[in-house]
């Protein structure tokens, strides 16, 4: 297997310097831990609550007013009192009046997109402010966003402020709903994924299931609510494709934090699970913790014999994939080639040309570095068409070897190989969705679509666990289940549409376990602007969680040239999870391969030897990739 060594704890806190707005040069590959996620979050640090300071303008009071319900969705037994106190605290934000007829029904908080705001004034002091905010989702008691249907209706929402003392306050808010922006999302919670064993009886790998925890609560209550949010279930989205944890498994008590490890008390019904299933659970709930802080079992306060964490990375695949080798590669000319050659690094045996290496459209080359696929373009006229190759059974021939497969058209999607749930290579018609009977990927049967009716699937991407699939289906984004029966045959699950701010969705991969890189069509006017009623800036790329609740430009930047363009191919390397590093994102743009910096991009041009090569005017590289 081709993997790079990756720096650990150095390189997460470079990360969260970046995030916290030191200048990081442009050449330098972003850093994301998600979406614009707040460094103290990123830390797992207890945050002081909004509250409504003196001297805020109605915009600000209302800005700051959306971000305050943080912790208003635990409307639980186990932590009913940070509802209480977020209800409390929005209370502040109003007149006496106001406040006593304020009594919201509190089952959850509908997160909306950054509304424009702007007040209005209408004497003696009072300013309206009238807000059409776009609901992306309803954070529940669990911490999982329930998605809003698709195309829901901008919901109105009416505040009044008055002076009170000199400073403003609501005398009228809305009364039926409780809200938070964008922005209070993002500043105000962790993004804290918890994790599942998935439904494999040979091969069973934890799959995340994003959750959203409070930063304003203690460590202690953040791990009691982790617990709580375990022994719950899997989300929606996950389904019957992982277990839940056993019914034998009973938390008897709030876990105890220690220096060193975190103790999760069980009830006596643990004894009746052998030490394997403890472990298992062990290794489940480090995953789950937002530091992966060893954890210790006991059972009825006794030390569980032989049942410990250890291990825990290899259950996880996104490490796996976070290690692969980084080596760029592209299609000039019609060939597929490494980026850079040169004497340190030679050309891939699978790459050097030779005559079936040619009329290269697309490529795809499996983490093993043993196979390679290529989607070949041939014919002219009524007759052209797209047909996909695979390599020849190893050893590699010198000039490598490539056979046809079955699967031809006018527009194949870029090949990817996966490695879970087993090996396999993957690629879709434009139509139908096809994945390999074998490792080797010379046969393929369609992907079955479950309770879909056919949809077009013209791009995809599998996350690192095998067990989800991100594909875009005329112009729509969409996430959903990968499931494999007994007899090796690949099923998606019901699809949830993730909504995205891009004028069409083209192209998508995997950024984080639970976060997507999409590419597409700009819109004219962003929903990211730099300022209020700025049109700017421009953007074809976008960071978006899998929930769809939270959405950031990318690069984190102003404008770039090629932003205006369609972006037609996305492929990104994911990171390790809990180590906010480097995970590049490589892209074609107006018929050019880029690679993305932190505040920029730049074109792909192949390099042979030291210098790089001249661009060449209709010899653009295209097409790029990692291993897979």
């Amino acid at each position: 297997m081709r993997l790079l060594v990756r720096g650990g704890m150095a390189a997460a806190t470079v990360a969260v310097l970046a995030l916290s707005g030191c200048g990081l040069p442009s050449g330098t590959e972003p850093k994301y831990v998600g979406p614009a996620q707040s460094p103290a979050a990123a830390q797992g640090g207890q945050k002081t609550p909004p509250k409504p300071t003196d001297g805020l303008t109605s915009e600000q009071l209302v800005a700051s007013f959306l971000s305050a319900s943080v912790g208003a969705n635990l409307g639980s037994d186990a932590e009913a009192d940070a509802n209480q106190e977020a209800l409390v605290r929005m209370r502040g934000y109003m007149t006496p009046g106001a406040a006593g007829n304020w009594k919201p029904v509190t089952k959850g908080i509908v997160i909306v997109r950054d509304p424009q705001i702007k007040s209005v004034g209408i004497g003696n002091g009072r300013e309206n402010v009238t807000l059409q905010l776009q609901p992306l989702g309803t954070l529940n008691n669990n911490g999982e966003v329930i998605r809003a249907a698709p195309g829901s209706p901008a919901i109105e929402a009416f505040y009044q402020t008055v002076l009170i003392g000199g400073q403003r306050r609501f005398d009228d808010a809305p009364r039926d709903q409780v809200f938070i922006s964008e922005t209070g999302l993002r500043n105000w919670y962790t993004q804290q994924p918890i994790y599942f064993w998935s439904n494999d009886a040979a091969d069973a790998r934890l799959v995340p299931d994003l959750r959203y925890m409070p930063s304003t609560l203690s460590r202690a209550k953040q791990v009691a609510e982790t617990q709580r949010w375990l022994r719950g279930g899997p989300g929606l989205l996950l389904g019957n494709t992982v277990a839940g944890v056993p019914e034998s498994i009973e938390f008897k008590d709030n876990p105890v934090l220690e220096d060193s490890d975190v103790r999760v008390n069980l009830s006596g019904k643990a004894n009746s699970q052998g030490k394997d299933v403890l472990s298992r659970l062990a290794r489940q709930i480090r995953w789950s913790l937002p530091d992966h802080q060893p954890v210790k079992l006991t059972i009825e306060s006794q030390d569980a014999a032989g049942v410990d964490s250890e291990g825990y990375l290899n259950d996880n695949p996104a490490v796996e994939a976070s290690q692969v080798d980084q080596t760029r590669y592209i299609v000039v000319n019609e060939s597929v080639r490494s980026q850079i050659i040169d004497s340190g690094t030679p050309e891939d045996p699978l790459f050097v040309a030779g005559p079936d290496n040619t009329g290269v459209v697309a490529a795809a080359l499996n983490r093993q570095g043993d196979r390679a696929a290529l989607v070949r373009r041939s014919g002219t006229g009524s007759k052209a068409e797209q047909r996909l190759y695979v390599s020849a059974d190893p050893p590699v021939a010198n000039p490598p070897r490539y056979e046809a497969t079955n699967i031809a058209g006018p527009r194949l999607s870029r090949p990817a190989w996966i490695t879970y749930p087993s090996k396999r290579l993957m690629i879709s018609d434009g139509t139908r969705l096809y994945v390999s009977k074998g490792a080797n990927g010379r046969e393929l049967d369609p992907v079955e679509l479950g309770t879909l009716s056919q949809v077009p699937i013209s791009a995809f991407a599998v996350a690192p666990e095998g067990r989800r699939i991100a594909f875009v289906s005329a112009s729509t984004l969409m996430v959903a289940t990968l499931t494999v029966d007994d007899t090796g045959k690949f099923s998606i699950g019901t699809p949830f549409q993730v909504a995205t701010s891009l004028g069409d969705n083209q192209a998508v991969g995997w950024l984080t376990e639970t976060t997507l890189a999409v590419g597409g069509k700009p819109n004219a006017k962003s929903t990211h602007p730099i300022a209020p009623n700025i049109a700017e800036p421009r953007y074809n790329l976008v960071a978006v969680t899998i929930d769809g609740a939270q959405e950031e430009p990318l690069p984190q930047s102003l404008t770039r040239p090629e932003a205006v363009s369609d972006v037609t191919e996305l492929v990104c390397r994911v990171n390790r999870p809990g180590f906010p590093m480097d995970y590049p994102v490589l892209y074609e743009a107006n018929g050019v391969a880029q690679r993305m910096f932190t505040s920029s991009s730049e074109a792909m041009w192949p390099q042979t030897g030291a210098t790089p090569a001249t661009p060449v005017p209709g010899n653009n590289p295209t097409a790029p990739f990692f291993a897979d």
